[in-house]
């Protein structure tokens, strides 16, 4: 149960530092994306169906490599998939963060321009460095107001050319900015 406090403070720290982005120092918690690398397949596994019958949250798997967890706070919907390899169940070679706000709480993304998006996804990349990188993509859709994040967080060193193509593109992955 321990481990699954540490999870929940991890998630709870990337949402809630995620919805505040426009106004905070940290968009995302560079200790707490590490933290995630630090966590096994197996961990993981254990983390996920002990959280599920604990009812805090649910989570969706192919029964082999992707376990993701899925959660509901209250400003929206969160996924998390860290992704092994079958050389390496220790630790993820990437962390999959998908965060989908609420109507009631997209606002203040949605009225940014697609340059102060750029922006701030262009910090979020700097803060993360030296050790992770960052590739980002924002969706809007318009009509629903409905915000959403995705970030894929990887150890630098291990894939050269997406460390070159995030410090080139500064976090994004075209096309950075959807507006639907």
């Amino acid at each position: 149960m321990q481990t699954i406090i540490r999870l929940a403070t991890i998630l709870t720290f990337l949402f809630f530092s995620n919805f505040l982005y426009a106004q905070s120092d940290d968009i995302i918690g560079k200790d707490d994306a590490k933290a995630m690398f630090a966590i096994g397949l197996e961990e993981w596994k254990q983390n996920l169906l002990t959280g599920k019958a604990a009812g805090a949250f649910d989570y969706d798997t192919d029964n082999n490599l992707e376990w993701t967890l899925i959660s509901y706070p209250p400003v929206g919907k969160i996924v998390v998939t860290p992704s092994y390899s079958e050389n390496d169940l220790t630790r993820p070679w990437k962390v999959s963060l998908s965060i989908v706000y609420y109507p009631q709480y997209s606002g203040l993304m949605i009225k940014l321009s697609d340059k102060e998006h750029r922006d701030l996804i262009a910090k979020a990349q700097r803060q993360l460095r030296p050790e992770l990188t960052l590739m980002t993509k924002a969706t809007i859709v318009q009509k629903d107001k409905i915000f959403i994040h995705d970030f894929q967080i990887f150890e630098v060193g291990k894939f050269p050319l997406m460390d070159t193509k995030s410090t080139n593109e500064k976090g994004c992955i075209e096309p950075c900015i959807v507006r639907k």
